[in-house]
């Protein structure tokens, strides 16, 4: 359950909120509740800088995904993020092919 008590769809992109951004697909571990290799939406990288998308749409992207995964889990680290780059030009950056 999101922030405003909406069930998340699957699928849902988070991040920016906007519907017609393009997406990618980012996977993390818990080592706290278990979690491995949990698969979440995120609103790709454009022209922002690497740091700045991990920080404002990666980040609590992930932060939100995983407390609805585990709503008990009080852990303040996630491990193994892995972000594709395959057929990207840049870091976090859609798929060009």
């Amino acid at each position: 359950m999101n922030s405003d008590g909406v069930e998340p769809v699957p699928g849902e992109v988070l991040g920016s909120g906007a519907v017609d951004a393009p997406a990618i697909e980012v996977l993390y571990s818990c080592h706290s509740c278990g979690l491995v290799k949990a698969r979440v939406t995120v609103t790709a990288r454009t022209i922002e800088d690497v740091m700045r998308w991990m920080e404002d749409v990666l980040a609590p992207a992930l932060g939100r995904d995983h407390y609805e995964r585990s709503p008990h889990c009080n852990t303040r680290t996630l491990s193994d993020v892995m972000i594709p780059i395959m057929g990207a030009s840049k870091i976090g950056g859609p798929s060009e092919n």
